[in-house]
């Protein structure tokens, strides 16, 4: 078989409505988007934020976000590991009833500890506003809206990811 014929066998492939067509289509727009959003991510966190922001301002931005990550760490509980373990047993084994019960209980528990962690950060920030200036409690408030969106956001991922 030449390289041409294998090509036009490819794209005929690529064009059909079936399942090889379907995921052909989905691993090319994965293999385009995934290097264009390392772009896009690198020039807007590291070259644009940088000439807008100021050096303390830009600190305060990181420190921001890496406490981010540590709180929804916490919220998530493993359960995005957890939901990647189960999920594909009980796909295998037909039991869509253990797959919802699952996903909606991992849910629950993380938005309870994500929200009774931004209610203890949210006093605690509070508290040390006088201290911290109206720069950085600002920050910290606008972050912590965040942690129950990104926790859902990491248990949905999980889910999606095991099916």
């Amino acid at each position: 078989m030449t390289a041409h014929t294998l090509l036009n066998k490819i794209l005929q492939k690529f064009r059909g409505g079936g399942a090889e067509g379907t995921l052909l289509r989905g691993a090319g727009s994965l293999v385009l988007l995934n290097p264009l959003s390392l772009v896009i991510s690198f020039l807007v966190m590291s070259v644009l934020l940088t000439r807008v922001m100021t050096i303390e301002s830009y600190g305060i931005y990181n420190v921001a976000m890496y406490y981010l990550q540590v709180f929804v760490l916490l919220a998530l509980m493993g359960q995005d590991t957890s939901l990647m373990r189960f999920i594909p047993q009980y796909t295998v084994q037909s039991q869509w009833g253990f797959i919802k019960g699952i996903i909606s209980k991992s849910i629950k528990n993380s938005q309870i500890v994500a929200l009774s962690l931004t209610i203890i950060l949210a006093a605690h920030i509070y508290l040390l506003s006088p201290r911290l200036g109206p720069e950085k409690t600002l920050t910290f408030f606008m972050t912590l809206t965040l942690i129950s969106i990104l926790s859902l956001t990491g248990i949905r991922e999980s889910s999606l990811r095991s099916l």
